[in-house]
């Protein structure tokens, strides 16, 4: 009896083994069934996440934008209102800068040639500068005329200092010389606002035209 029931006990426990086994493929099966499953919902919910901007995300970082100046190439004072349901590039700079402010105009311009016509006429460049001392409307005019249809901003001095701390650039005026000639110093930057007037996106020195038209084009046909 007892040798009876060992054998029965082992034909039990070989019959589970022999179960077990056939099971197992299965549960392995469903085993990467899930995780391919699992790994296409992440790719999925990934491939509907926004692409990253070329340049610098800068979104709800800053104020909305604001002002109120001359606009130099037209000969009358504008707000930022004014501006709105356009693509706004703000720059600032002053017309006697020998080379930072012409290479950010000119790195701007490029980045416009590259998109198509409709797009570019719906992105407006500011020129603001921070020296109203030295440039007034009929500076500010010819010197923004060699670069597109760049709007020139000026006005008293300190509304275009507010203007800058408000985007956090900063400025600093060296001391005249007997010729009354003095330095201005600021930071290289140039912020790019939405349709509704806020602040998109930050366009450094070493952005490439290309990079830049890239992120102006998805602008421009985010508000359409």
């Amino acid at each position: 009896m007892i040798v009876l029931r060992q054998s029965v006990k082992r034909f039990i426990f070989e019959n589970n083994i022999k179960k077990f086994q056939t099971m197992t493929p299965l549960i392995h099966r469903r085993i990467r069934h899930f995780l391919i499953v699992g790994l296409l919902s992440v790719l999925s919910a990934c491939s509907n996440a926004p692409a990253p901007w070329q340049t610098t995300n800068m979104t709800g970082h800053l104020p909305d934008l604001a002002f109120t100046l001359t606009d130099a190439n037209h000969n009358k004072a504008v707000t930022a209102a004014g501006f709105h349901g356009q693509v706004v590039v703000l720059n600032f700079g002053f017309t006697h800068c020998p080379d930072v402010c012409p290479m950010s105009l000119h790195q701007l311009q490029s980045a416009l040639s590259k998109l198509d016509e409709v797009g570019a006429k719906q992105v407006q460049v500011l020129f603001a500068t921070v020296d109203p001392q030295r440039d007034g409307i009929a500076e500010m005019k010819a010197y923004t005329e060699n670069f597109g249809q760049t709007i020139g901003l000026t006005g008293d001095r300190a509304g275009l200092i507010l203007l800058a701390r408000r985007y956090k650039v900063g400025v600093e005026f060296g001391d005249a010389d007997e010729q009354g000639h003095y330095d201005v110093s600021h930071s290289s930057v140039t912020y790019v606002f939405d349709r509704n007037g806020a602040v998109r996106l930050l366009i450094r020195p070493d952005d490439t035209p290309e990079a830049i038209a890239i992120d102006l084009a998805r602008l421009v046909t985010e508000g359409m």
